[in-house]
């Protein structure tokens, strides 16, 4: 997301073709990916500490190599560095909340941990307004994200010292476990999901910049707004717990793939310069 917020500066300064800017972007994806199956493997050995530390750090070498990058290629190895992070940091943290928290509380623990995102995406945000408004360095910027997940890395290391020592026993699951009839549909849902998140994530503000922006403000200032908007409202995620237990799963799943198609359409009708953006983000972040 850091990538996409920055991305007119970066296709400024480094040429970025829409293409390579697609390209990028799944290149970090991918790296998401990785991180989530090695992570799979590293926590049920050796406890969650490892993978969220290496995720961390990781993280952290990726925001600085953007924050100094002098070429294209250095600038997608740090955003695949950076998006590797995210992969090896994500179950670690279920992993360690079941170990650490009481029964009835993990729901909450879980929402608090995942929905926690949005005011990092919030805050990403407030940080390219200011570079908008002020004239602040984008490097700058990016070299501040290190810094916070340095301070990450440390705190999450001593909060997660006293777990890392009871590694979970090991169990095999049958690979055919996975091929299941029952499966399928949620490997499409995941699938469908998570194409169409990427492409709104990738694409959403560039293509509200280009035409013409939120009303009453530049062009360059409303892809920033589009995310501060994105990190408040995904904050809605904390009460994902109370919903489910109204609805239910199923009409739970069908209400945020609703939402995604909704985001989507009003996506396409706001071509026109001038047209108020924030409602269609609103809806979209609130599936986050």
């Amino acid at each position: 997301m850091g990538f996409v917020l920055f991305l007119p500066e970066f296709r400024s300064v480094f040429s970025i073709s829409i293409q390579a800017a697609g390209l990028i972007s799944s290149l970090g994806f991918f790296g998401f990916f990785v991180g989530l199956l090695v992570s799979q493997y590293m926590t049920a050995r050796k406890g969650p500490q490892l993978p969220i530390v290496l995720g961390l750090a990781a993280a952290t070498a990726g925001m600085t190599i953007v924050a100094v990058a002098p070429n294209l290629p250095m600038l997608s190895l740090g955003i695949l560095l950076a998006m590797l992070s995210a992969g090896f940091s994500w179950t670690p943290f279920s992993d360690a909340i079941n170990r650490k928290v009481a029964e009835r509380s993990r729901p909450a623990a879980l929402s608090l941990v995942s929905t926690g995102t949005g005011l990092g995406i919030a805050a990403a945000g407030t940080a390219a307004l200011l570079m908008s408004i002020g004239g602040i360095s984008w490097r700058l910027c990016w070299a501040i994200f290190a810094v916070g997940s340095t301070l990450s890395l440390l705190g999450n290391w001593i909060a997660l010292r006293d777990v890392a020592v009871t590694p979970r026993p090991r169990t095999r699951l049958p690979w055919n476990a996975l091929f299941q009839p029952a499966v399928i549909p949620l490997f499409a849902i995941g699938l469908c999901f998570g194409i169409t998140s990427t492409v709104y994530i990738s694409f959403a503000a560039d293509r509200i910049a280009q035409a013409g922006g939120v009303a009453g403000v530049s062009a360059n200032v409303s892809g920033s707004l589009v995310f501060i908007c994105y990190g408040v409202f995904g904050l809605l995620g904390l009460v994902t717990g109370g919903v489910k237990a109204i609805t239910g799963l199923p009409w739970l799943l069908r209400l945020l793939l609703l939402a995604s198609a909704l985001s989507f359409s009003l996506m396409h009708w706001c071509r026109r310069p001038g047209r108020v953006w924030l409602f269609q983000r609103d809806c979209r972040a609130s599936m986050s």
